[in-house]
């Protein structure tokens, strides 16, 4: 929602230097392991709706139920566990963390992935750490270049096997955080992902409606500009968490759409849905920058300038790392961009009309040229 405006500038010091993958005779099964964060405490603490939770989850995958065990610890938590035909389900409880835990391995056909948006609806889960996994599996991921694209890499899902993307559309936190998204999101900010080389000035912006981004209109436009500073490294703000540009050609990137928020809907739901929006990704912003501090040298956002936006994320996680950089536009080039817009229906118009861009790129060649002298006072 909006409030009030910032004037976008803030002193940061310079810093010196469908279905499961097919399996082969090594696989025994697919494998879920979730856990639920700042969950409903009246969920984390019945054993009956943990049991019957259970059911509905074994059902929901048509599995079969041989026995189940259930435990009520003092002074609080639960484990459930139901010992299946095809394997085991087990759920345990830590009420006074909020947190819930669930695993599910399937040596038959069932797809675990299925029930996770059921598991943070029913929890009532804030946010969600999840792993997917053919155990006993063993191979390196297949990475490679996207055909007459080299700067645009495509490799299998990190992290296990998730069902064959296909289009979601949807608001709420199970989609923010679909498996394959937390996933994502857990390489993206881990030692394995390195921003290409040559790049080390992090430049994050909105995604758009039309996947993949880079060959929308919107991002047509940004590219003119940031193309022209090879420093630039372009990580794109989405509902499925930080994407740096070259990952985008994924299937997963390039199959979403959430609905606006605007729709017939309570004034609370659409509340509640834009709070947890905003906390997720503010949180994956910060995990990004935080991940990458030493390998960029400057963080720049093209983001809206309002107390609310994401500004205050990335200016937050990009002081704590000691990097500088700016947000664009100001207040009043983008007050004067919305006019200029003002027959876009796109809320993110005002961000990619060509006053915003011109103020982007002038503000860039600045910072290059700061981040060029502090590099040559460093190397005396």
């Amino acid at each position: 929602m909006r409030s009030s405006a910032t004037d976008g500038s803030w002193n940061w010091q310079m810093r010196g230097n469908g279905t499961m993958a097919s399996r082969d005779d090594t696989t025994l099964g697919n494998e879920l392991r979730l856990t639920l964060l700042d969950c409903d405490p009246q969920w984390l603490n019945s054993v009956e709706k943990v049991s019957g939770l259970v059911r509905d989850l074994c059902e929901r995958l048509d599995v079969t139920i041989r026995s189940t065990v259930e435990h009520q610890f003092e002074p609080q938590g639960i484990s459930v566990v139901a010992i299946l035909a095809e394997s085991h389900c087990a759920v345990h409880t830590w009420p006074e963390e909020g947190k819930a835990t669930v695993d599910i391995f399937s040596c038959g056909p069932a797809d675990p992935v299925e029930v996770v948006p059921m598991l943070v609806r029913a929890f009532n889960a804030q946010d969600i750490r999840v792993e997917v996994s053919e155990r006993a599996a063993v191979s390196a991921p297949s990475t490679h270049s996207y055909p007459n694209f080299p700067e645009y890499i495509l490799r299998e899902p990190p992290y296990g096997h998730f069902p064959v993307t296909t289009f979601r559309r949807g608001v709420g936190r199970e989609y923010i955080l679909e498996p394959e998204a937390v996933s994502w999101q857990k390489f993206f900010t881990s030692s394995d992902y390195e921003p290409p080389a040559g790049t080390d000035i992090l430049l994050l912006h909105p995604c758009s409606w039309a996947k993949p981004y880079d060959f929308s209109h919107f991002i047509t436009r940004l590219r003119s500009v940031t193309d022209r500073f090879p420093r630039v490294h372009r990580a794109v703000i989405s509902n499925v968490g930080v994407v740096p540009f070259e990952y985008q050609m994924n299937d997963f990137f390039c199959s979403y759409d959430y609905m606006d928020l605007d729709a017939d809907r309570p004034v609370e739901d659409k509340q509640s849905i834009a709070d947890d929006f905003t906390r997720i990704t503010a949180q994956r912003i910060s995990d990004y920058i935080g991940a990458h501090s030493t390998r960029y040298r400057a963080v720049v956002i093209l983001g809206h300038p309002f107390a609310n936006g994401y500004q205050a994320a990335v200016q937050q996680a990009a002081v704590k790392a000691g990097l500088p950089g700016f947000q664009a536009p100001s207040v009043d080039t983008y007050h004067a961009a919305q006019v200029e817009v003002s027959e876009d229906r796109d809320w993110d118009a005002p961000l990619f009309a060509d006053r915003s861009l011109d103020e982007l790129a002038q503000k860039l060649t600045m910072l290059v040229a700061a981040v060029d002298r502090r590099e040559a006072a460093d190397a005396h």
